[in-house]
C-alpha cells in the first residue's frame, strides 16, 4: 500500500489529492501528512527487518547477537566487515531512523504557507531530545527513506534464496 501511495503522490500529485479529497474529504496538507507518516513508519519497520535478516544470514556469529541495537549493528558492521561494511553502513541513516523510531520529528510547511506538494514541506528531526533538529526538505529525505526500504526488501530476497538453498537445514 505504501508504495502505491508513494508512487501515486510522486508521479501524479494532483490526481492523488483529488482522490483523497473526494473519498475522505482530505486537504492537500492532510494527504501529504498521511503519506509522510506512513512512509516514515515503514522506514523503521524496514530498517529492523534489514537488521534481523542480516543477523540471520550471519548465523548470529559473535559479536553480532539477536538483541543488538541499530547503532551497535552499524558500528559492528563497519568494524567486523571491512570489505563491505563501511559502504553499507554509509547507506543506513542512523540519525533519521532513530528520530523516527523515537518520535522526535515533525513536518512544517515551508514559509508557513499551505503546501501544494512535498517540495513545500520540511522535515525536522533529531535523534535525541534537546538536540538541535536537522531540517531537510522532504524531496531530500524521501530518496534516503526509499533506499532504506529497498535495502530491507533486497536483503529479505537474499535471505529467502539462502533459505531455499538450505541455510536453515
Amino acid at each position: 500500500m505504501t508504495n502505491r501511495i508513494t508512487n501515486a503522490l510522486v508521479a501524479n500529485e494532483d490526481a492523488t489529492y483529488s482522490y483523497l479529497k473526494r473519498c475522505f474529504d482530505f486537504t492537500v496538507e492532510d494527504s501529504i501528512s498521511l503519506w509522510v507518516y506512513e512512509v516514515l513508519s515503514v522506514l523503521v519497520e524496514s530498517t529492523e527487518l534489514f537488521t534481523k535478516n542480516f543477523l540471520i544470514l550471519m548465523h548470529l556469529k559473535k559479536p553480532f547477537r539477536p538483541k543488538i541495537t541499530f547503532g551497535e549493528f552499524i558500528w559492528l558492521l563497519t568494524k567486523e566487515c571491512p570489505k563491505f561494511g563501511p559502504a553499507l553502513a554509509a547507506e543506513l541513516d542512523l540519525r533519521l531512523r532513530n528520530a523516527v523510531a523515537h518520535g522526535i520529528y515533525w513536518t512544517s510547511w515551508r514559509h508557513g504557507s499551505a503546501a501544494s506538494s512535498i517540495a513545500d514541506v520540511d522535515l525536522y528531526y533529531s535523534d535525541e531530545l534537546g538536540k538541535e533538529p536537522v531540517v531537510e526538505s522532504l524531496t531530500v529525505v524521501m530518496p534516503r527513506v526509499r533506499n532504506h526500504n529497498l535495502m530491507g526488501r533486497c536483503l529479505s530476497e537474499v535471505l529467502k534464496t539462502e533459505i531455499e538453498a538450505g541455510l536453515l537445514d
